[in-house]
């Protein structure tokens, strides 16, 4: 799981939740949004476990 942030040009934030089995190097979920709250986390990953 890593997270990444950065700015867009018109200075509005964006962040990046990339969940990666590091076994394979299978991409297994991306979220992109202005926020990633603790919910949102918790639903990308068990979003991402129930398809493996």
């Amino acid at each position: 799981m890593d997270f990444q942030f950065d700015v867009t040009a018109d200075g509005r934030r964006l962040n990046v939740l990339n969940v990666i089995d590091d076994n394979c190097c299978l991409c297994l979920a991306i979220r992109m949004g202005s926020r990633c709250k603790a919910k949102d986390v918790v639903a990308v990953l068990d979003m991402a476990d129930s398809k493996s």
